[in-house]
């Protein structure tokens, strides 16, 4: 990373239609192994298929792992719900993601580490929270991260037990 010019980033943050406002604003990342990730995460990251980074997830993460603030603006399907697992375990007070209609708040604080959930995602359809709900499983389930989706049309004391029993991320 170091070998990169600032005009390099600045045309690499082009290619991928990148563009971002505040100070101190971290480099993308280019890959997943570019980051020094922990090998668990590359592991479920390599299981889930996602093959090269999405560009929020590019410019995303290494601002996530800084525990700055972010609102960032994607396509669906762009994988902005993946994003709130690297919110999650750092001491992040706020962050929110904005995606089209959804809006993704992670919310992480140390001292309540052992209560949840962490990260609530607001769908504006039963669907999406549904797909959602698949996807962060997808995703957090080998790293020991539960999701219960709360949607219309399901048994509330089924959708409630869930609840009771604890979970990291809420749809």
């Amino acid at each position: 990373m170091d070998e990169m010019t600032d005009r390099d980033w600045r045309i690499f943050r082009e290619d991928y239609s990148i563009t971002t406002k505040g100070g101190k604003i971290p480099n993308p990342i280019r890959n997943w192994k570019e980051y020094s990730l922990p090998p668990h995460i590359l592991e479920v990251i390599e299981k889930c298929g996602y093959k090269d980074p999405t560009p929020i997830q590019r410019q995303a993460i290494p601002i996530g792992l800084q525990n700055r603030d972010i609102i960032g603006v994607a396509e669906t399907g762009s994988a902005l719900t993946f994003l709130c697992h690297f919110y999650m375990p750092t001491p992040v007070v706020w962050n929110q993601i904005k995606c089209g209609n959804s809006v993704c708040v992670c919310d992480y604080r140390i001292e309540d580490s052992d209560q949840g959930p962490y990260a609530v995602i607001l769908a504006p359809t039963c669907e999406l929270a549904q797909q959602i709900e698949e996807e962060t499983i997808k995703f957090g389930k080998p790293l020991g991260i539960r999701t219960v989706a709360v949607i219309g049309g399901i048994s509330r004391e089924d959708q409630g037990f869930k609840l009771r029993m604890g979970c990291e991320v809420r749809a």
